[in-house]
């Protein structure tokens, strides 16, 4: 395979990461002295009616995003079996969608609904889950097609 190929490739499977780290830098940076990075959590910094959302629902729905369309992208160009991109699409869609539905808000008395907040949950716990098995089946499959 061309250089420029594999360096294209390596390159698009660390976007993903970028992105996501980048997110969660800039959503702490603009925390308030109420959120504490060590009781709340990163869906707390793209709750419901908190103005500083859009930076870490952004992240969300872009990293999930991006994973799932590398998943995809790996599987159609046949760089990896169906069994090891399948994971990796599920996961992606769930931390997409952990970023449609938004949690509720990390300070208490802010309206928010009930509804949205299960829903994120729902996913959040599904993209967690998934983070797991995507990693076991990595390692069980090798990183390349299989």
């Amino acid at each position: 395979m061309p250089e420029l190929i594999i360096k294209q490739i390596c390159i698009w499977s660390q976007l993903p990461w970028g992105f996501w780290g980048t997110s969660i830098i800039a959503a702490h940076a603009v925390a308030p002295d109420s959120y504490s990075w060590s009781k709340n959590t990163i869906s707390d910094l793209a709750a419901q009616n908190y103005e500083h959302a859009w930076i870490m629902l952004t992240g969300l729905i872009g990293f999930g995003t991006l994973v799932s369309t590398a998943a995809i992208w790996d599987f159609t160009s046949e760089r990896k079996h169906w069994s090891q991109t399948i994971p990796l699409m599920i996961y992606g869609t769930s931390m997409t969608m952990s970023g449609i539905f938004s949690t509720a808000h990390f300070e208490k008395g802010v309206s928010y609904s009930k509804n949205e907040a299960k829903y994120h949950s729902l996913f959040a716990n599904l993209a967690g889950g998934w983070y797991h098995r995507v990693y076991d089946w990595q390692e069980h499959c090798g990183k390349g097609t299989g």
